[in-house]
């Protein structure tokens, strides 16, 4: 036996998998379930990850495909519980897609004459406006974005594959 053929060999069925892996990832972003499919473990996948900077970014666009697979799928079957008279989804969209029926959010307050604020609170109070005009300007994309190294970790039992958490790839 040639010794040139067996890595060689390896090099083949390793790149035949990541290809596999990257079609799964369009159609399901979850690695757990991908490596599955492909008869790998996560433990592999995350060591070609750590060693191939192009599969990184490969797999980064395969699951950002697959998660808007998902999204679509996602509002489709929404745009069909809307049809049939589903309140609870008719709802939803509602809030999120019109400004109209978003949750209102009143501020009062009340100012004490005997007291002026310190440096500090007046700070404080100022950053606390500006958060607040932030999200009222723009509520859908506070605390929903893709941010690079945003590390928030849910537990879900497995492998997380939010959006957020992907990132961690990234």
């Amino acid at each position: 036996m040639n010794t040139e053929d067996g890595p060689g060999r390896i090099k083949l069925r390793q790149d035949t998998q990541k290809k596999q892996i990257l079609e799964q990832l369009q159609k399901v972003p979850i690695i757990q379930v991908c490596c599955e499919r492909v008869n790998i473990g996560r433990a592999t996948f995350y060591r070609w990850l750590s060693q191939d900077p192009t599969f990184k970014e490969e797999v980064n666009k395969a699951i950002k495909a697959g998660i808007e697979l998902v999204n679509d799928v996602a509002e489709s079957a929404l745009i069909g519980q809307i049809k049939e008279g589903n309140m609870t989804g008719i709802i939803w969209w509602l809030r999120n897609n019109s400004p109209r029926y978003r949750d209102k959010l009143e501020v009062s307050s009340r100012k004490i004459e005997d007291e002026d604020l310190t440096k500090d609170q007046e700070s404080i109070v100022n950053v606390a406006i500006k958060m607040a005009q932030n999200y009222l300007t723009n509520p859908t994309k506070n605390g929903n974005t893709i941010e690079s190294g945003n590390k928030s970790g849910r537990s879900s039992g497995q492998d997380s594959q939010r959006p957020e958490d992907q990132e961690r790839i990234g």
